[in-house]
């Protein structure tokens, strides 16, 4: 494989009959080519060219990523939590081609959306609770590796007083749960998508406001923060 006009070039890993890797050199950024040799004498330029030379494919020379901070800095790891992420680098680019990935810890990557050249938003994925990094990648390849932090914490819904009230909903209700509640914590009822916003009675405790029900009988409680239930 040859970038741009290269005095040297890397050699190529075959994948399968239609895909080679190579290694990139250090280059200035900016738009190149690049074009494939089976002899490194002759370089082609690829399907489609109508000629066994030419200008190659398209590759693109970019900042590196980098992440500073996430905020929140403290989520349920049940996951499904926004998290904006400070950095520096981003492109919309890598975005729109599906490039644009965030993980944390050693969780799945999931797609990010991208806000500016220094803030990202994506959502966190379950993992256990405990510190995890938190890490971005232009390319779906190489990720940062900055050290920026993130706390998931386990919360579990213990028990809700008063047990009941009418269906139009607008109880107020005790919540006592056990773990580290994050802030922003909202109540869910069942499934409903109505929930309401909890504040604190304490080290253990969250009073929320029930949502209307189409029928009577037993419903869940539920506690999330954003997206991230438990």
């Amino acid at each position: 494989c040859r970038f741009a006009n290269a005095s040297s070039a890397s050699l190529g890993r075959l994948v399968d009959g239609s895909q080679l890797e190579c290694a990139s050199p250090m280059r200035a950024l900016g738009a190149t080519r690049v074009r494939l040799s089976i002899n490194a004498q002759q370089y082609g330029a690829g399907a489609g060219s109508g000629s066994g030379f030419g200008v190659g494919a398209a590759y693109t020379y970019e900042r590196a990523w980098s992440v500073s901070s996430v905020w929140p800095s403290r989520v349920l790891s049940a996951g499904g939590t926004p998290l904006t992420v400070r950095g520096g680098g981003f492109s919309s680019v890598s975005e729109s081609l599906g490039y644009a990935l965030c993980r944390v810890g050693a969780s799945a990557s999931r797609r990010a959306a991208w806000a500016s050249a220094r803030w990202l938003v994506c959502n966190s994925t379950r993992s256990s609770a405990g510190e995890a990094r938190v890490e971005a990648s232009g390319n779906a390849r190489e990720y940062t590796s900055d050290g920026s932090r993130l706390q998931l914490v386990s919360v579990r819904v213990l028990d809700a007083q008063p047990w009941g009230g009418p269906q139009r909903g607008a109880t107020l209700v005790s919540v006592r749960a056990r773990g580290a509640l994050v802030g922003g914590v909202v109540c869910r009822f069942g499934a409903s998508r109505w929930s309401s916003l909890a504040w604190s009675l304490g080290a253990s405790r969250l009073r929320c406001v029930s949502a209307p029900s189409g029928a009577s009988g037993w419903s869940g409680v539920h506690l999330s923060s954003a997206h991230g239930s438990v």
